[in-house]
């Protein structure tokens, strides 16, 4: 497997574990909600959540990657959650509006 395939899978499970998972998924969306509710976008809720997770990926390819590679797979992650960020904040945005309108 390429160090690159594995990578974006560990990235791409570990978004869906967040919001998937029993304890921690529920957390997520329960400040999403609040955070909407307070008349935001849950933008920061979502970059918080974001940056967790780059740092225990960072923890854990430290742990699990030969030394030369660490660097080059920081770079390979920051790349993807970076496209994820974008992803996302363009679905919470358009979620935002859906619940605006369902409010109104």
């Amino acid at each position: 497997m390429k160090p690159k395939s594995l990578l974006a899978g560990l990235v791409a499970g570990a978004a869906l574990g967040i919001f998937f998972a029993p304890k921690k998924g529920k957390e997520v969306r329960d400040n999403l909600k609040d955070d909407v509710k307070a008349g935001n976008t849950g933008l920061s809720v979502l970059k918080k959540t974001i940056l967790e997770m780059g740092k225990e990926m960072g923890e854990y390819c430290k742990e699990n990657l030969p030394e030369e590679k660490i660097e080059e797979k920081i770079k390979d992650t920051k790349k993807v959650l970076k496209k994820t960020k974008k992803d996302a904040e363009k679905k919470i945005k358009k979620t935002v509006k859906k619940a605006k309108k369902l409010l109104s």
